[in-house]
């Protein structure tokens, strides 16, 4: 009885986790699609820069950047996580 209660928390944490980096992933492209589109469009640079304090908008976007690319390992490390979780699951499965 408790390996299967503890199976059924793998399964389930596996799922949060695919769940986890699907969110993350569709939160990611939202906002790259808003700092792509945010050079073409003065009234959105122009609230940008305001929105930050007067801060130029070239230091913004480095600052963005860098940001994005913490947030894809982020992810990585979350993606590797569920592919764990989702293998031992079904071993666990198997195994029972």
């Amino acid at each position: 009885m408790a390996e299967a209660n503890f199976e059924t928390r793998v399964r389930c944490a596996a799922a949060a986790g695919w769940w986890t980096t699907l969110i993350g992933v569709i939160w990611m492209m939202v906002g790259w699609c808003f700092w792509i589109a945010l050079p073409h469009c003065p009234t959105l640079r122009r609230w940008v820069e305001c929105m930050w304090g007067g801060v130029k908008i070239d230091d913004v976007l480095s600052t963005v950047w860098l940001f994005f690319g913490a947030f894809k390992i982020i992810l990585f490390i979350f993606l590797l996580v569920s592919i764990f979780l989702t293998i031992w699951a079904r071993r666990l499965k198997k195994a029972a």
